[in-house]
């Protein structure tokens, strides 16, 4: 083992329109050469007092990246108002450092630079030279529209004729602040619906209901939530039912029903999405069981809608393209909330991944332009996005070498490639058919070597970083989440798909069939995954266990608690294993140099939950298990509009009891 102290380099200045890097990116810019001249792979930890490069080299994984250098993105420094704007939890400072592996699994960090120039308003964008030259990142600013009384009337008429004359929404005040939920709460993790262009007359009733329905949850008003969500549903299935009449008539009349087109079925899509939403995550049985109706619903209007679409055209109308963007998101991100009901609650995919033939969304200054002018100067200086999502997932999954200069990586193509891998990565060995895939004793390597890549793309991707609450969205940090959830399911033996008994919504239950899961091997993808998962737990605690509790309904989603579930247990049966091994081993260096920095990182947050520093040395490593799942379990508890989160967190609580019964046992 060789240390090498990442000091004494001076930021070096970039060209073109990137900013100055900060010296800890520059740091990591030296490290980056030397990586790139030894020619190996390598773990670097940086624990929260100092930096330690630990060499081990990984000839399996050489050359599956063709740039190397590309995972090392610079900073920019957010405390010169004359200089670049960056959101960037993940540096920390110099006393709480983040820990790092650079091998073929590079850690999220340090994120890239947001900023494409020097700091300007939002709205600067100037001709130069016959071509457009952005002053800074779009910040996104949408004011959120208001909901007049005559809006209110108009809606209320379009209820009243699908048959429901007894039934009134609530008044205009009420639904400006349910639509305002809808925009500052789902759209950030589903952002599917263009703000710019949205037009509330423009929606139909279904749609505007299931979207208000969706933002009063979010507002913890929990019963309006439930009544629109039923009327809703209920004007959707007239609408179903209507369609089918006409079709019906359509075959009996001998006419042609292809005046029927695919958009049609958009609104569908979007309304089925925000009402499973709903649904899938309620402690009502009844409303649980109709999300899994409502699941076979969607996939059915999503491939009605059309999985499948050709090259971009380059000469279309602003709101033309903002149709069609739109779209697009709304079938890659219903794709994923299908994934994410899979794993929460252990259900065979509707949607397979080789099934969507989409193009990628665009990237985020494209989609928060203000206005038409913007949108087209931003346009012109911005290529075509060539990348479908099966082919880029498929180049993922390649062995070979990938040319990531192909790819324009953004937020959500990044996370519904990750969830395309999650797929492939849990069901592959059961329906190989069905993915595409062929699945092999190397399988594991292979989806190493995807994460791997796919890390990188999230590093190249201008809006990536670890900061729930950037302007552009908490996708990136979203992602980070998942890519832990991604390295624990690699693992041989917990890709089995085992189910968690999330379903049945009992506490006992959930955390008994957690304590049955596998227990944790000390294998090279063990090591990665609980790498991760302490990972996770350090962003979590950086930005502060308490502060969490109270914000929950901002900062802790739903596939936040699920990705903490999975690595919370997964870490505590981590190491566990070392203190229940019946032929316990030498600890190999970066074994020992992780249970150092979960150490730093339980002693920082029992100091945030309580104030006490608890004595987890290294003599008693029964200690650090035990008060490792007690910080998950004040990560994972707290007020949030999601009964769902709750759940979880009281599983977590209960699992920790039985643990630890039986770790005294032992």
């Amino acid at each position: 083992m060789a240390a090498l102290p990442l000091m004494g380099h001076q930021p070096a200045s970039l060209t073109s329109l990137r900013a100055a890097p900060t010296p800890l990116s520059s740091r990591f810019e030296a490290l980056a050469e030397m990586l790139q001249t030894n020619g190996n792979s390598y773990i670097c930890y940086q624990t929260y007092s100092n930096i330690t490069l630990i060499l081990i080299p990984d000839p399996v994984l050489e050359g599956i990246i063709a740039e190397p250098r590309s995972q090392f993105a610079t900073s920019t420094d957010v405390d010169h108002p004359g200089g670049p704007i960056t959101r960037n939890l993940a540096q920390g400072s110099s006393t709480h450092q983040i820990a790092q592996l650079i091998h073929e699994v590079p850690t999220i960090f340090p994120a890239p630079q947001i900023a494409l120039g020097q700091h300007a308003p939002t709205n600067h964008v100037k001709l130069a030279n016959n071509r457009c030259e952005i002053g800074a990142q779009i910040v996104p600013h949408f004011t959120h529209p208001t909901v007049t009384e005559y809006q209110r009337n108009s809606l209320q008429q379009s209820i009243n004729g699908f048959g429901l004359p007894g039934w009134k929404l609530p008044s205009s005040d009420s639904l400006t602040r349910f639509l305002a939920g809808y925009f500052t709460g789902f759209y950030s993790y589903a952002p599917f619906t263009h703000a710019p262009t949205f037009r509330f007359d423009a929606c139909s009733p279904e749609l505007l209901l299931a979207m208000l329905a969706i933002g009063a949850a979010n507002r913890f008003e929990y019963n309006s939530a439930i009544n629109m969500f039923y009327v809703s549903k209920a004007i959707l299935l007239e609408r179903q039912h209507q369609r089918e009449r006409g079709m019906l008539e359509r075959l009996m009349n001998h006419r042609a029903s292809n005046d029927f087109v695919e958009r049609d079925y958009m609104d569908e899509v979007r309304c089925l999405l925000c009402l499973m939403s709903i649904a899938t995550w309620d402690k009502d049985l009844n409303l649980r069981n109709e999300s899994l109706v409502l699941r076979g619903q969607l996939a059915h209007a999503l491939r009605l809608s059309g999985l499948e679409e050709q090259m971009e055209v380059r000469d279309i109308h602003w709101e033309t393209w903002a149709r069609l963007e739109s779209e697009r998101r709304a079938k890659l991100l219903a794709f994923c909330f299908l994934n994410v009901q899979s794993i929460a609650y252990n259900l065979s995919p509707v949607i397979w991944s080789h099934e969507i033939k989409l193009r990628l969304p665009c990237s985020c200054p494209e989609w928060t332009a203000p206005d038409s002018a913007t949108w087209a100067l931003l346009r012109q200086n911005t290529p075509i996005t060539k990348s479908h999502f099966y082919p880029a997932l498929k180049d993922l999954l390649s062995p070979s070498p990938c040319d990531i200069n192909e790819l324009n990586p953004t937020p959500v193509a990044n996370y519904t490639l990750l969830h395309g891998l999650i797929q492939t990565i849990m069901w592959v060995q059961i329906f190989p058919k069905d993915l595409g895939a062929d699945p092999t004793s190397d399988s594991r390597v292979l989806f190493r070597n995807a994460l791997r890549k796919w890390t990188i793309y999230w590093q190249r991707t201008p809006e990536s970083n670890l900061e729930p609450f950037d302007p552009n969205g908490p996708l990136p940090f979203m992602s980070s989440a998942w890519l832990s959830f991604a390295y624990i399911r690699n693992c041989s033996q917990f890709s089995n798909c085992q189910s968690r008994e999330i379903f049945s919504w009992n506490v006992a239950s959930i955390a008994r069939a957690l304590r049955a899961s596998p227990s944790a091997n000390h294998e090279w993808d063990e090591l990665l995954a609980a790498h991760h998962a302490t990972h996770f737990m350090g962003i979590l605690v950086r930005l502060g266990i308490q502060y969490i509790k109270h914000n929950r309904a901002s900062l802790w989603s739903i596939e936040a608690a699920l990705c903490g579930l999975e690595c919370s247990v997964f870490l505590d049966k981590w190491l566990r294993a070392f203190y229940t091994s019946t032929d316990p081993k030498s600890l190999t260096d970066h074994e020992h140099m992780l249970l150092e920095w979960a150490r730093d990182i339980v002693r920082d947050g029992f100091i945030s939950i309580n104030g006490v520093d608890p004595d987890i040395s290294s003599g008693r490593p029964e200690d650090l298990v035990n008060c490792t799942v007690e910080v998950w379990c004040h990560i994972m508890q707290g007020d949030s509009p999601w009964p769902f989160i709750g759940m979880l967190g009281d599983a977590v609580v209960q699992y920790k009891t039985i643990a630890r019964q039986g770790l005294d046992k032992t």
